[in-house]
């Protein structure tokens, strides 16, 4: 598969993201190819790890499940780094036809992929603090 190429010749970087108070080792999607791909090829995330979109200026930023291979938890944050939208246990697409878009209505210029199960866990809310080491 093409887009497995691709993701494959990504050199990614890693960052901290703590959310009040626990932390969270983050790979940096900060490309157009590395947003695009985001967990696409893997087959899990760790608990104490996330996956950061870096976009150059607030906007709608929806994400989609498009070949994915296991539910996340997914937050939005605007410039100001406080949380705007979260979703929880997003499913993988079953198709390319029918795969929802969501946060479509968030404005937003960060955007966090959890494992399933993090949101509930850590007790993400809009009143969360966030923290991005970028």
């Amino acid at each position: 598969m093409f887009s497995y190429l691709i993701y494959r010749m990504q050199k990614y970087r890693t960052t901290t993201v703590v959310v009040d108070g626990s932390e969270f080792r983050a790979i940096i999607a900060d490309t157009f190819m590395k947003k695009m791909i985001g967990l696409m090829h893997r087959t899990g995330i760790g608990d104490d790890e996330c996956m950061l979109f870096k976009f150059a200026g607030e906007g709608s930023h929806p994400i989609w499940m498009y070949s994915m291979k296991f539910p996340i938890d997914t937050v939005w944050l605007d410039s100001g780094k406080r949380v705007v939208h979260i979703e929880e246990d997003m499913p993988p697409c079953k198709s390319l036809f029918n795969c929802r878009q969501y946060g479509t209505d968030a404005i937003s210029m960060y955007v966090i992929e959890f494992r399933k199960g993090t949101v509930a866990k850590h007790r993400i809310s809009t009143s969360s603090r966030i923290s991005l080491d970028l």
